[in-house]
């Protein structure tokens, strides 16, 4: 009895050291290694095109981007709200560079977003880098999502990104140049139970972003503190579970 006991007790320690040392390596080693080894890219008079960029990451992006040096096309739906974003990030902005915005649905067609991108494009040449934030989520079971709404996401998360790409991938190639984000999301590593439809096309956008071609693709699957929180939970649980504490 006394061996088992302090046998459940070393491994409910290694198990936890374990859990502990993987979650801590894969938030800040690995991104440290992705980091180092990335080539680094000078953005400096670039034009950076970015959907979703009248707020949450896509704006945060644009700011980034601005300090940069780049000249800065903000895409999204609401006109009102691109304008506000665009003080915004002009402020950011370094001297004689320009900050200009589009509105469009990204993921209503091709020809409305090359339509809404033509004059940004116009004016400050074609995209070096596009950043595909534009996304949205619904939070529904499989049985009571509906169809519409396993559409709309499709819709906004995988062709909203889809569009933008494809206008903006030409000029890419003639320049043989260019850099391609996709903003996915940890739901693409593993689903979570409620985020069906949203899961599916946070998949779609990864399995599109992996696939080989002559340009820099990248998939940026952001972690919220929520999820981190789940994660370390369900570690914590696991524990509890199936080692046996005295």
């Amino acid at each position: 009895m006394l061996l088992q006991k302090i046998f459940n007790q070393e491994t409910a320690a290694w198990a936890a050291t374990i859990s502990i040392a993987t979650f801590a390596v894969s938030v800040t080693v690995l991104p440290l290694i992705s980091y180092l080894l990335t080539p680094r890219f000078d953005y400096n008079g670039k034009h950076v095109v970015i959907t979703g960029g009248s707020s949450g990451i896509g704006l945060e992006c644009a700011k980034l981007y601005a300090k940069e040096g780049a000249n800065v096309t903000i895409v999204a739906r609401d006109a009102q709200k691109l304008a506000e974003a665009c003080k915004i990030v002009t402020a950011c902005a370094q001297p004689n560079r320009k900050v200009l915005y589009a509105s469009v649905d990204t993921g209503s067609s091709e020809d409305a977003v090359a339509k809404a991108l033509a004059p940004c494009l116009k004016e400050l040449g074609d995209a070096d880098v596009l950043v595909n934030c534009a996304g949205t989520s619904i939070f529904s079971p499989f049985d009571t999502t509906s169809g519409a709404e396993f559409e709309r996401m499709m819709r906004v998360n995988l062709l909203g990104s889809v569009y933008p790409t494809k206008v903006v991938v030409q000029g890419m190639k003639a320049k043989r140049s260019g850099r391609i984000v996709f903003v996915s999301s940890q739901v693409a590593q593993a689903a979570i139970h409620g985020f069906t439809a949203y899961a599916a096309s946070k998949w779609a956008l990864r399995g599109l972003a992996e696939v080989r071609t002559a340009l820099r693709l990248f998939t940026s699957l952001p972690s919220p503190i929520s999820f981190r929180l789940i994660l370390s939970c369900i570690c914590v649980l696991w524990l509890i579970r199936h080692c046996k504490w005295s």
